[in-house]
């Protein structure tokens, strides 16, 4: 079932009412857990999202798995092999992740990518991602 957002629908409702497979017999210590690790180069903040059955150029169709991390970077991996197929940054030529601004939050240290994008699978050839990046440039050159 595809995640494409947030707790998994628009209503942010996070419920799968659907599901036929997990249940309280086989989610146990035993037979549940961490099945893969994605080396990513930051803080994972947002939710990863899900597509599955993705047609990828010069690849076939895949199980994908969607990452961002706070050093501003956007990830596609192959959510059965754990293979990267892709990675894209959102930090312009010259800027870099901002820093967490003093932010009270958890978020540190440094701000990117902190909010779970959202996937349209019908939006041009191939779908769109979308999500919200923060990053810094550097400060002026004295004269400048």
């Amino acid at each position: 079932m595809d995640v494409v957002t947030n707790h998994k629908d628009n209503m942010r409702s996070a419920v799968y009412s659907s599901e036929t497979v997990l249940n309280p017999t086989n989610v146990n210590s035993l037979r549940f857990g961490k099945v893969n690790f994605f080396a990513v180069d930051g803080k994972v903040d947002a939710q990863p999202l899900y597509l599955a059955n993705v047609s990828i150029p010069g690849v076939g169709t895949r199980n994908v798995l969607y990452v961002v991390t706070e050093h501003g970077s956007a990830y596609a991996f192959d959510a059965d092999s754990g293979a990267q197929l892709w990675k894209v940054s959102t930090i312009g030529v010259g800027e870099s992740p901002s820093d967490d601004a003093s932010c009270s939050a958890a978020i540190t240290p440094e701000i990117g990518i902190t909010a779970t994008p959202v996937i349209d699978r019908t939006r041009g050839p191939h779908g769109a991602l979308y999500l919200v990046a923060m990053s810094k440039s550097p400060p002026p050159s004295p004269g400048a």
